[in-house]
């Protein structure tokens, strides 16, 4: 629990620090090098307080545990939002939109993310057509809910059909036959192109995560991002998603003049904000170790959001 005293005196420290060191904004809206006065800071998802089992812990809680934790921000799951109001004989519309929103700032604790599950990778144009809207939805409630980013995915080819089965291949699916990957990374842009307006309609950026399918590696994020001629549509950093330096051990060396996909992760200009996913246990604030993080090379930072995928 918060003392007073404390609060007090983080409330002098923040001002005698806004005195000494002002922001000052580039005209292209970001800052200079070596300019950001904000420390590196961690949200929370509230898949977090979750991970699918049982009933689901309603929103407001989670919302005042991350508060609690000392936490600087919270993505929302949607199915997570979804299952909890059904669960408690509501809707989500309008009414509980404002109620979420309000108390979010009654407890002083942002909202940032929206983490969507979306799948493009599909022959099928009814497919598509029904993901396109479901995003373009997720799209209005991010902006309902004051978000100003949410989590998108590609999909996956289904061949795998286990997800269990897809974990222990490491995410990797067969394509199917007869189809190609140029033709799944084509049915992405599309879904993307036909997203933008509505994302500069609400004013939301849809963050791209590495999370399986075509966007398990750093390549085929990038492929697709660069393809769509919009700074809606960017890119969402999954830490723990990555092979980081070297392949895992079980994979063997990594062959000649493969690159290796951990270092994209320093090389993206248009970051949402990267993600780290630690440990259950690691929900502890005082157990997280923080660094700055330059994630292009320029000085810039990120903002990391702490969902945790471990089983208890």
């Amino acid at each position: 629990m918060f003392q007073r005293r404390q609060w007090l005196a983080g409330v002098a420290a923040s001002g005698a620090l806004a005195a000494t060191r002002p922001i000052q904004a580039s005209s292209g809206g970001a800052l200079p090098p070596g300019m950001a006065t904000r420390p590196y800071r961690i949200g929370v998802s509230t898949y977090s307080f979750w991970h699918f089992k049982g009933k689901p812990v309603p929103i407001f809680d989670c919302i005042e545990q991350a508060a609690l934790m000392g936490f600087d921000g919270v993505e929302i799951l949607h199915v997570h939002m979804e299952k909890d109001a059904e669960a408690r004989g509501r809707k989500v519309n309008g009414a509980l939109l404002n109620e979420i929103k309000q108390h979010a700032f009654s407890v002083g604790i942002p909202l940032m993310g929206f983490s969507t599950h979306q799948g493009f990778v599909s022959p099928d144009p009814e497919v598509r057509k029904k993901n396109i809207a479901h995003t373009a939805e997720c799209l209005r409630l991010a902006h309902e809910l004051g978000i100003p980013t949410i989590r998108v995915n590609t999909g996956r080819w289904g061949t795998i059909k286990s997800f269990d089965d897809l974990m222990a291949n490491k995410g990797r699916e067969p394509v199917p036959e007869g189809r190609t990957l140029d033709e799944g990374f084509g049915w992405v842009k599309q879904c993307f192109d036909e997203l933008v307006p509505t994302a500069e309609k609400y004013g939301v950026v849809m963050g791209l995560e590495n999370h399986w399918g075509l966007g398990r590696e750093a390549t085929g994020v990038l492929r697709v991002i660069r393809s769509v001629d919009s700074p809606l549509a960017s890119r969402h950093l999954g830490h723990r998603q990555f092979p980081r330096g070297r392949l895992r051990p079980d994979e063997g060396p990594r062959p000649p003049g493969r690159a290796d996909p951990g270092q994209d992760l320093f090389r993206w200009r248009r970051v949402v904000h990267p993600r780290h996913r630690p440990c259950e246990g690691c929900l502890n604030p005082a157990r997280f170790r923080l660094s700055r993080l330059d994630l292009a090379g320029d000085g810039r930072q990120g903002r990391s959001q702490n969902r945790c995928s471990q089983k208890p």
